[in-house]
């Protein structure tokens, strides 16, 4: 096993629900005719995530902050890391960002692009 087969395994392994949103947003993608995989990242498709309103620490270096923000900008980098893996060539977030999403509502988060080549 290599290093993106290791990254691609574990992410599906531990994140089979955000897996399933993944899927969901390439489709509606592909659908849309976009260049490449738009997904939103937010309490609606990522799993056990704090409340908005719930504060603590949110690093090593015990600076306090919004914990529903910290886990979500973790799980973006994960599923950067995850679409890395898998082949993509550019990806882009952008925090936050509105797009209308597979079930054709308008979700809030953070805004990950992912283009299988360079797009310049």
């Amino acid at each position: 096993m290599n290093a993106e087969e290791f990254v691609i395994k574990k992410f599906e392994t531990n994140n089979p629900e955000l897996v399933k949103s993944i899927e969901e947003w390439t489709d509606f993608s592909i659908r849309k005719n976009y260049d490449g995989i738009h997904i939103i990242i937010n309490q609606n498709n990522v799993p056990n995530c704090p409340d908005e309103n719930e504060y603590g620490v949110i690093n090593e270096k015990g600076e306090k902050g919004n914990l529903l923000h910290w886990h979500l900008k973790k799980i973006t980098a994960n599923v950067v890391e995850y679409f890395s893996a898998r082949g993509f060539k550019e990806i882009h977030t952008l925090y936050p960002k509105t797009e209308i999403s597979p079930n054709g509502t308008f979700q809030n988060g953070n805004l990950i692009i992912a283009f299988y080549t360079k797009t310049k």
